[in-house]
């Protein structure tokens, strides 16, 4: 169980008693040295501050009435109600343990927003509203309709990627978890290297493309394998700002533009600036958890990757200067 406590301890003399001293780490060296001066505190309030971990949620409401998205999210508790007759129905709605959500609306708009999805039959993410600008994106994450997905498990099993991933990339990421004693089975796998290579790739040319920078879109990758596969890449504006909104990126995901988009970035991946270094790059020797990337080709912002730059390989996505075969797009 987590104790909650204040930073009091953190100040003052009581930080020579709680805080702990020096290990000497230097962590862009990755080497430690002795260090026998006492640790302080400092606060650091500047936005351009290096956050060692992000945490993203995403919110998609189904519906641009409030009250329809409350209903929709209550349904479970609600949908007996619906074929209820309206006195008795309205008679129930304060025992619900949402009514105080729904309370401001009145009874009579939750009745009509219950009677009329109880007489649908559907649910709201089935919905036809033209108006629903809302509705593609909410389709393609909440259908139930199976997609078909690509042959990653012949891709995955073939042996130029298995030997790849036995001799290179597991073994970096096993040194890697043990210079910091991080359990080593968290391996996202093949699936979601290639995937987030994808991501990044197409990033890039979506930024050259739509006239955002490269740092104002971010990144979400579905991979899983087993008995309920997936595959998906989510790209989206990660600032709203000044540069704009989620439009111009739907815009370039249409089918007339996403193909030539895709095409011309693995075309720009088979390549990188500092090749050869980039493409003979071996994770092994500072056991790193990335193959051949650079910051010439596949790295982006933090602000962009949900990884920070970690778990990226242009070899299993195309074919390079120095490594064929196991591209998925070769």
């Amino acid at each position: 169980m987590w104790e909650t406590q204040t930073d009091v301890g953190c100040f003052g003399e009581a930080a020579q008693l709680s805080l702990p001293g020096c290990r000497g780490r230097h962590p862009h060296l990755g080497t430690f040295q002795p260090c026998d001066r006492p640790t302080r505190t400092l606060l650091l309030g500047a936005t351009n501050s290096w956050f060692p971990l992000q945490l993203r949620t995403f919110t998609l409401p189904r519906d641009r009435n409030p009250l329809d998205h409350l209903i929709a999210e209550f349904w479970p508790h609600l949908e007996p109600l619906a074929g209820l007759p309206e006195p008795t129905a309205k008679q129930l709605m304060p025992t619900q343990t949402c009514w105080p959500e729904l309370e401001p609306y009145g009874a009579d708009r939750v009745w009509q927003v219950i009677r009329s999805r109880g007489a649908s039959g559907r649910p709201d993410h089935q919905r036809t509203d033209e108006l629903d600008l809302l509705a593609p994106e909410w389709d393609a994450l909440a259908s139930d309709t199976p997609v078909n997905l690509p042959d990653f498990t012949t891709w995955e099993r073939s042996a130029p990627v298995r030997e790849r991933a036995q001799n290179l990339l597991v073994p970096a990421h096993r040194a890697w978890c043990g210079r910091r004693r991080v359990d080593p089975r968290n391996w996202p796998g093949l699936r979601y290297v290639l995937l987030h290579t994808f991501a990044h790739a197409l990033i890039r040319e979506l930024a050259l493309d739509s006239g955002y920078s490269a740092a104002g879109i971010g990144e979400r990758i579905y991979a899983r394998t087993g008995d309920e596969p997936m595959s998906g890449v989510l790209l989206y504006t990660a600032a709203p700002d000044s540069e704009g909104t989620l439009g111009g990126l739907v815009s370039l995901g249409h089918t007339d533009r996403l193909g030539r988009l895709i095409d011309r970035a693995l075309e720009a991946s088979r390549l990188c600036s500092s090749d050869p270094l980039c493409a003979e790059h071996d994770p092994r020797v500072h056991g790193r958890l990335y193959g051949t990337a650079c910051h010439a080709c596949l790295f982006a912002a933090e602000t962009s990757c949900e990884r920070g730059n970690q778990y990226l390989d242009r070899a299993l996505l195309v074919d390079t200067l120095a490594t064929t075969g196991c591209g998925f797009f070769a």
